[in-house]
């Protein structure tokens, strides 16, 4: 199986969605669907109830996803899901730095990829725009 890396470093101590509490508003007005999501989790949650407390690495991962299954019908035609998984190591890397895989051959170069993450990057810093604070993704 084959994977695009994608490295994610945030630029504030706000790393939790739970110090975001307009984020489930947020993401039910530009982006409902993505409450439909399976999400494998320790706890067992469901999306919906783990995004009121989840790193803002995993939201990406999951807005990422959500936009990604839109491109692609949207360009292809294709009903298609895609996965996800994302890490992150403090230890050992930066504090704020996620690592997030998706699984699917070549995706970094196609269109409906690229048009994803861009909207993806957007709506991540709206979140952080409407709790006054800086845009935070690199």
């Amino acid at each position: 199986m084959t994977f695009t890396e994608i490295v994610m470093q945030t630029y504030t101590q706000l790393i939790q969605t739970s110090e975001l509490p307009l984020t489930r508003l947020i993401l039910t007005f530009f982006l409902p669907n993505i409450f439909n999501h399976d999400c494998f989790n320790q706890k067992k949650l469901t999306f919906l109830q783990e995004v009121g407390s989840t790193e803002i690495g995993h939201l990406f991962e999951h807005i990422l996803l959500q936009y990604l299954t839109e491109s692609v019908y949207t360009y292809r035609g294709l009903r298609k899901n895609f996965q996800g998984e994302t890490l992150w190591n403090w230890r050992k890397d930066p504090y704020g730095l996620f690592h997030i895989l998706i699984t699917g051959k070549n995706l970094s170069g196609q269109i409906f990829f690229k048009e994803a993450l861009t909207k993806s990057v957007r709506l991540t810093e709206l979140i952080y725009q409407v709790h006054r604070q800086p845009a935070t993704v690199a």
